[in-house]
């Protein structure tokens, strides 16, 4: 059931027509679908942990987003109705229900999972410790020309030295030497060889 002020059933981004007086105006209007939803409905996303290591309760970095969120609740976790996974908020997920929490209004959207695995690592850029592996392999998954690699967050610069530390610590753990390369793969968008 949607909460109050909820747009479901309007699609998200689209452009709508209001009538001023004599004439037409167009206005653009950003759309957010909250739900209050159980913690207990919520689950993860598999693949988050391989992208995102987060802090341990207790640690610094927790005690802080704890009490963000004892003071208020304004980013909310953003969940995929389409895939009934969590794409924003794994870690305030986390500490709500170490809080006691049992339910919280959410942003619903509806991703296909290459989108959700976009905006998964747009989402953690500033939270937690990255997990290089695992961005580096989700991003090479992603880059086949099918989305816009902008929404992952990062910058055709960032990409590239993102890409170029993963290809480093790849080719390390593989054993391949500079001169030595399992095979070359290159980005349809910024033509940045991997």
């Amino acid at each position: 059931m949607p909460f109050r002020g909820s747009r479901e059933g309007i699609p998200q981004g689209k452009r709508f027509m209001k009538k001023t007086d004599q004439s037409e105006k167009k206005i653009k209007i950003a759309i957010l679908c909250v739900k209050r939803m159980a913690l207990s409905e919520l689950k993860p996303h598999p693949r988050n942990e391989q992208i995102r290591r987060h802090p341990e309760p207790g640690t610094e970095r927790w005690e802080t987003l704890k009490k963000s969120l004892s003071n208020d609740y304004f980013d909310p976790i953003v969940f995929n109705k389409r895939n009934g996974y969590i794409v924003s908020g794994h870690l305030r997920l986390k500490i709500l229900l170490s809080e006691g929490y049992t339910h919280a209004d959410v942003s619903v959207v509806d991703y296909d999972e290459p989108t959700h695995l976009a905006r998964m690592i747009a989402a953690n850029r500033d939270i937690g410790e990255d997990i290089l592996p695992g961005i580096g392999d989700m991003l090479l998954e992603l880059d086949t020309g099918a989305i816009d690699m902008d929404l992952t967050g990062f910058d055709s610069i960032s990409l590239e030295e993102l890409m170029v530390d993963f290809n480093d610590l790849n080719g390390k753990e593989k054993g391949y030497g500079p001169e030595e390369k399992e095979h070359e793969r290159k980005c349809p968008q910024c033509g940045f060889v991997l």
